[in-house]
């Protein structure tokens, strides 16, 4: 009997053990939860702080306002640059990354926003002169030419 009783505490304890580490993997899943609903409400807090002090600078944080309005604009610049050098464009309504040619949106199928090609920046025209050993047009300015090494 006293073998009996012992598997039967030990049975009991194990039993208790599953139970509380059942437990207290419940509630640390709900602590887990809790915490992301908190940050997301911290989160929510600081956008809202943010646009009613840049909405009314006269507040304390005016500085970080503008500090973060500022970091926005950069971003946005940013973004463009990234664009322009992967031949994209931003669809307006969900963000999606378009090729440049697209005229709607493949993610949401919003009308694309039209983007102009940028205009080509005009080189200056430099004077040029044609080599007497090889004919190839050489700077005005060179020494010697480029081709086939002939003192200008």
């Amino acid at each position: 009997m006293a073998i009996l009783d012992k598997l039967t505490k030990v049975t009991q304890g194990a039993v208790r053990g599953a139970k509380d580490f059942t437990e207290a993997a419940r509630v640390n899943s709900q602590i887990a939860e809790e915490e992301k609903r908190l940050n997301s409400t911290y989160t929510q807090i600081g956008k809202l702080y943010f646009a009613l002090g840049e909405a009314n600078p006269a507040t304390p944080i005016d500085e970080l306002c503008a500090a973060a309005t500022a970091s926005q604009e950069k971003i946005a610049k940013y973004k463009e640059e990234l664009d322009q050098i992967k031949g994209t464009k931003r669809c307006d309504e969900c963000g999606a990354e378009l090729p440049t040619a697209s005229a709607f949106c493949s993610a949401c199928g919003a009308k694309a926003p039209v983007v102009e090609p940028p205009t080509p920046i005009a080189e200056p025209a430099v004077a040029t002169r044609l080599c007497s050993g090889c004919g190839l047009e050489v700077p005005e300015d060179a020494v010697f030419c480029v081709g086939c090494g002939l003192k200008q």
